[in-house]
Order: structure tokens, then sequence, then C-alpha cells
């Protein structure tokens, strides 16, 4: 895990960290260059024990190498390591962040309640579109860290690119992520999350769907679960979206299916759906974190499509995954289990793959490595309901 921070002017800072609460702020400590944004891996400490950690700062002209003196310190924070395998996980998940920040800062609100009442998740999960563009510093600050801080100081964030997301061209380095960042997978307890970059191609024998194909046939756990920021199905009422999805579901659904993955989440659509792929992937969206909600289409039989700000607390062992998914004032949206014993599915049941991946982004040139705004707003006449949600 990594500790992470931005500074308006350059700073240089340090970090304290210890295990155990009763232990403090303790050494080692780290001392950082001249900078605007820092970032400090923790040293590994065993799973049980919870980090403590301080941040210091100050101005780069007021800095003396050697000097102790750094008296613009953080309030102290505290984390987990995720559990290992064998051991249950519990995590939130959401997306859509950007735009409106009091309707962000909802919703991290009633996952602070949800925390405090049911236990503290090991991870939270964001589906993308972080901030409206994340071209200005103001945006991460108002849309991002100010809505997120008491959540971002105790749990550790993981974040998936959204077509906003691709505007800011600092996205990846404002975060440690895993392998190439854009495309990558983690072990929690008895699940392994791919986060996926929906904005790369998908055709055979590109770098992110090799990398997929060959990391799902790696896996030994016993969940596999997808993020990416475009969902397989739309609960959207705008058409063109509902095209999209189900263009992304001919072509992926099939790969994940084999691949043992049994849960897929994503955002892009600002509501609440679940919907079941053949095949049985279940394909949840998560795209209430803020942004303008938008009209739920009418559900089919089977599905949940809701129009609401929301997020969902996922929780795993080595037998179940149970998702239940709130609204900011705590009412339940939709709630459902999964066991790890699916019924015995036929060989014709399984979707095939078809001929041609399609792209995301018909309109994107052939060779892009990635189209980044597909459908960013719906067509005149089926716009997004502004309006918050009750």
């Amino acid at each position: 895990m990594t500790v992470a921070w931005d500074t308006s002017a350059p700073t240089t800072g340090r970090v304290r960290f210890g295990a155990g609460a009763g232990a403090g702020l303790v050494v080692p400590e780290a001392d950082l260059p001249c900078s605007t944004h820092h970032e400090v891996a923790f040293p590994a400490l065993p799973v049980s024990a919870e980090y403590r950690y301080g941040i210091a700062w100050s101005p780069c002209a007021e800095w003396i190498p050697g000097n102790d003196r750094f008296e613009r310190w953080s309030p102290a924070g505290s984390v987990r390591p995720p559990p290992l395998p064998g051991r249950p996980l519990v995590f939130f998940a959401y997306g859509d962040t950007r735009a409106y920040p009091e309707r962000h800062t909802r919703v991290v609100q009633a996952m602070l309640r949800d925390a405090e009442t049911r236990g503290w998740p090991a991870f939270v999960l964001n589906t993308g579109d972080l901030t409206t563009t994340g071209t200005a510093e103001t945006e991460w600050r108002e849309q991002f860290f100010q809505p997120l801080a008491p959540l971002l100081a105790r749990v550790p964030f993981v974040p998936v690119f959204g077509n906003h997301d691709a505007q800011d061209e600092d996205w990846f380095l404002r975060f440690r992520l895993p392998g190439n960042e854009a495309w990558f997978s983690f072990r929690a307890g008895d699940a392994e999350v791919f986060v996926l970059d929906a904005y790369a191609r998908f055709a055979p024998g590109t770098p992110q769907l090799r990398w997929l194909e060959e990391s799902l046939a790696a896996s030994t756990a016993p969940w596999r679960i997808v993020a990416l920021h475009i969902p397989l199905r739309s609960c959207a009422a705008n058409r063109l979206r509902r095209r999209t999805a189900d263009r992304l579901a001919e072509w992926l659904g099939p790969i994940l299916f084999r691949g043992g993955v049994r849960l897929v989440l994503a955002g892009h659509d600002h509501l609440y759906g679940r919907t079941v792929l053949d095949g049985g992937l279940t394909v949840v969206t998560l795209g209430g974190g803020g942004a303008p909600t938008y009209e739920a289409r009418e559900p089919a039989d089977g599905e949940v499509c809701v129009s609401a700000l929301n997020f969902a607390r996922v929780e795993i062992d080595a037998r179940r995954l149970r998702l239940h998914a709130l609204d900011p004032d705590g009412n339940t949206l939709d709630e459902f289990e999964l066991t790890r014993e699916p019924e015995a599915v036929r060989a014709d049941s399984i979707p095939a793959l078809p001929d041609a991946a399609p792209s995301p982004d018909p309109a994107a040139p052939e060779g892009a490595d990635r189209a980044a705004t597909v459908l960013d707003s719906p067509p005149e006449g089926d716009a997004p309901c502004d309006q918050p949600s009750p």
C-alpha cells in the first residue's frame, strides 16, 4: 500500500508510520524531495496489524536538509492491509463522482455511517469518472479530495479509468497502482479483482485482452471480479448507451464467463442497475456517486434499474458473495447473494465469441490506443435527469 498526497505549492515532506494502535507514530521515517506530489510505499507489516501514519510538509524555501522541524503535521491516520486468502473480505464500490461535490459528500457520509455500523471495508473501488475533466486542481480538491478526505485517511482507494478521466494527462501520476496502472489485478481475501480500461482495444491479440485471458487462467481465487467503467448491460433510458453496452458484452462477456468471472462492477450510467447475462454473469452498475442522475429504463424480469445516488457494500467469504446497494439515506436499492457452487451449465449455453471485437468508439481511428470520448453526453432529447436523487 502507498500513501500519497498533493500540495498546491512545491513542498518537501516526511512520513512516519508504524504498526499497532498502541505503537503511535514511530520510525522508520521517509524524507521526500521538493514537489507538489508525494507518495511513499508502506514497508511490509503483518496483515493483522494496523498501519498508523502521519504526514508532515514544509515549503521548499524553508527546508534545510537534516533539519527535523516539520511543524505542519496532518492528523494521524490508520489503515489495515487487505485480508489474506481464507479470510472474509468487505469492500465498498461506487462511481461517477464528478461535478457535484455536495452530492458526492452525501454518498461518502453514507459509506462512513455504514462502516461505523457494520465494519470498515478493506478498500473502496471507484468505477471511474472521478472528476469532470481533472485538468484543474480545483476540481480534484473540490470534487475528489474534500468529499473523500475522511474515508481516504483510513481506507485504500482503487480507481477505474473513465472517459472523463481521460482528459487529465496527469491522471496516472496521481495514483500508485499495480501493473501498468491502466489494467491490473490484485488479491484480497478470497477474491481477485481485475480492473480494466474500457477505452483500450479488446481485439484479439491486443495487450489488455491478452493480459486478461492469461491472468484469468492463472488466477486461483475462488471469486473473480471485473471492474471497468462501461457496463456490459445498460439500465439507462438512453438507447445509444444501451447499444454501446450490448456491443461490449457481446465480445467481453464470453471471455469473462470462460475465465470464471461471476461479477462485473461498472459505472458510466449515473444510476444503479443489476442484470444477469447469458451464462450467469452478474453485471452491476454503480454510477450514482454524485454526477447528475440518469433516467432509468423499465427493468426486465430479474433486473433492477433505479435512478438514484448509490454505493454498494460487498461481503465475500469462501462460499458466498453478498452485495447490498444503498442510497445516501440508508435505504436498500438492491440486495443479492451469489454462491460459489453455480448450477451446472450446458455447453450450448456458453456464449460464443464473435468474429470481431467491437471498439467502444466506432469513430476512433484504427490503431488508436484509447477512445475516451464515447457517449460523453447523451444525444439531445434523451438527457439525464439533473435533479438530485431523493
